[in-house]
């Protein structure tokens, strides 16, 4: 009779423990952590666009909508320009009102070829002649 050693690989072991008792991997680890920060970001974002449209009633503008309150998204806009002396852009606009940045940028456009606002340098707008 010969002497047969039995030779054992530690990794097939390994595998097979994972295998068999669901043990996760440092890679499926790392693809859950991938999985919660994405849903972390998306709950985040959609929490941020929440409080922004409920702050001030309903803001979220489409075309021929307007602000609760206003005759339209121009008077709006044009109102808080005027709150600020020294000129304002749209990202102060969109601070105050909680619009998105495309409809402000919209209707100071609009209000400028209107002639309500003034346009003092590149993004800045003042009242035009005291108007509201």
């Amino acid at each position: 009779m010969t002497n047969k050693r039995q030779y054992f690989n530690v990794f097939g072991m390994i595998e097979d423990i994972r295998n068999n008792f669901d043990i996760a991997t440092k890679a499926d680890l790392d693809q859950l952590s991938w999985r919660v920060d994405t849903i972390k970001e998306k709950a985040e974002e959609l929490l941020k666009n929440f409080r922004r449209h409920t702050r001030t009633g309903s803001i979220r503008v489409k075309r021929g909508r307007k602000v609760e309150g206003e005759s339209s998204v121009v008077d709006l806009i044009v109102k808080v320009v005027g709150k600020h002396s020294d000129g304002a852009g749209p990202k102060d606009v969109v601070k105050e009102t909680g619009m998105e940045i495309y409809t402000v940028n919209y209707a100071l456009s609009k209000a400028h070829r209107q002639g309500r606002v003034q346009r003092i340098s590149r993004g800045v707008y003042v009242i035009s002649d005291g108007r509201l």
